[in-house]
């Protein structure tokens, strides 16, 4: 997990893209894919990347489409750029 104290946005921002565009999407579906997963997650609650990527499934994205490293990255810009409180924790 990228540490939000020493992360920047710009890098972050890059870095997403560049994951997701490798991935075959279009910049203008990870846009859609970012505020997809942000519709998901705004009101608080316990999620974990199977069933964000359960949810994204049911609203027509390809199975599997958010990994963890996109969604660290996710979430650490949320945390930097809305100052969203996210608790991250690993299950082993």
């Amino acid at each position: 997990m990228i540490s939000p104290a020493v992360a920047n946005s710009a890098d972050i921002c890059a870095t997403l893209l560049m994951r997701l565009t490798d991935q075959g999407l279009a910049p203008g579906d990870v846009h859609r894919l970012v505020k997809d997963v942000y519709s998901l997650i705004r009101d608080g609650g316990a999620f974990t990347l199977a069933g964000i990527n359960a949810a994204l499934t049911r609203m027509g994205w390809d199975s599997g489409i958010m990994d963890s490293i996109s969604l660290d990255l996710l979430m650490v810009l949320l945390q930097h750029e809305f100052s969203m409180h996210i608790e991250i924790h690993t299950v082993h």
